[in-house]
């Protein structure tokens, strides 16, 4: 329904768009863990996983638990589609840049190149267990370099006709591919990287077509799963059904929810979720040296609350399982609500007649980075 009224409006299907790339990915977190079970034959076996294993779901637990799922994809996707413009308003054609002041470009580059070498170094200096107060350092410069990132990204492409600008950009990602395979970055940070010049590209230089958008896709999809395997020395036990089952993230996410939920049917709420789990979506944005009670998030509180703390077990907590310790589906309403109408005044910044490099940059950092909130909340991005 969505993608008929973006036709509608846009005369196309229109990968420029934030709220539409959050809608997508929201549906895709929700709707593989289903497509898993169904690949597995509506039944657990020893791809499905662990959690939902232990359990013996079945196929109407499946679906009673992704009626949250439903709930909030319904909110967020006509909270955006009342609140977006009903006209016109992506045309690149007649749409230009401001200019970029050299001094802006001179300052710029210098500020990302500081930026790189004292991650660099922070991560030589502080091999493993760094001191928190370091690893605070580490996760604000990460955010700020990828911001970096994108607005380098713009700057090359808007210049791409100088052999100058065509030449950084190059010798940028071979960068980027260097680190990665020296294991000084992860796959994830190449993968939304590749993600950012992508989107800029269709945006700047020549817009993708369906076909194009759509075999992009399926190998960013299937690279990911595979990705998945490797890292966790799968591929042993790799089978056509095992490769869009099991231990992938989107799963995993389904899982903590579930296994949330059914664990909190069983105790009392009151007292067991932590001031700061339930309010962690500004809460975060304080630093814990300044909170009179413990900052902990929702992963690292259900790690705990499930008796694995310190095991080097990791689990996402996504918004689903916000609400879970929240007030349920109305929650999920409001924050599909909510997001909805922030992405839609968002789309603004880039439907102008004439529109700045960071106009573009914002936009685009939300963009890309829009997973995370179904992944680790509505508040994460914040």
């Amino acid at each position: 329904f969505f993608i008929f009224y973006q036709i509608r409006i846009e005369g196309k299907i229109e990968v420029f768009d934030a709220g539409a790339i959050l809608i997508a990915i929201t549906i895709l977190y929700s709707v593989f863990p289903l497509l898993s079970f169904a690949v597995n034959g509506f039944e657990v076996n020893i791809f499905t996983e662990g959690r939902l294993r232990n359990y013996r779901i079945s196929s109407r637990e499946m679906a009673e638990h992704s009626l949250n799922h439903l709930t909030y994809i319904l909110a967020l996707t006509f909270s955006y589609m009342f609140f977006r413009s009903k006209k016109n308003i992506i045309s690149f054609d007649r749409q230009s840049f401001e200019p970029i002041n050299s001094s802006e470009i001179f300052i710029g580059i210098l500020f990302y190149v500081a930026l790189n070498i004292t991650l660099t170094l922070l991560v030589y200096a502080f091999p493993e267990n760094p001191p928190y107060f370091v690893r605070q350092i580490l996760n604000n410069f990460s955010a700020l370099t990828f911001v970096m990132s994108i607005w380098f990204f713009a700057l090359t492409l808007i210049n791409r006709k100088n052999r100058f600008f065509s030449s950084l950009l190059f010798i940028y990602l071979f960068y980027e591919l260097l680190k990665v395979i020296l294991g000084l970055s992860g796959r994830t940070w190449f993968f939304i990287h590749l993600l950012g010049l992508f989107f800029l590209y269709h945006r700047i230089v020549k817009p993708f077509n369906r076909n194009q958008i759509i075999y992009i896709f399926v190998l960013a999809l299937l690279s990911f799963l595979l990705f998945g395997y490797i890292r966790t020395g799968q591929t042993s036990v790799l089978s056509l059904a095992g490769f869009f089952t099991g231990n992938e993230e989107f799963t995993s996410l389904f899982a903590t929810s579930y296994d949330l939920k059914t664990r909190l049917q069983e105790l009392p709420i009151t007292g067991k979720v932590p001031f700061s789990v339930t309010n962690f979506d500004y809460i975060a944005l304080i630093p814990s040296q300044f909170l009179p009670f413990e900052k902990i998030d929702g992963a690292s509180w259900y790690i705990r609350f499930i008796g694995l703390e310190g095991t080097g077990y990791g689990a996402g907590f996504g918004v689903i399982s916000q609400a879970i310790v929240g007030f349920g589906k109305s929650e999920l309403i409001l924050r599909g609500i909510l997001i909805g109408y922030i992405f839609s005044r968002l789309h603004k910044l880039v439907t102008q007649d004439q529109i700045s490099i960071w106009q573009l940059v914002i936009y685009t950092y939300f963009a890309i980075q829009s997973y995370h909130i179904m992944r680790n909340g509505t508040g994460y991005l914040l």
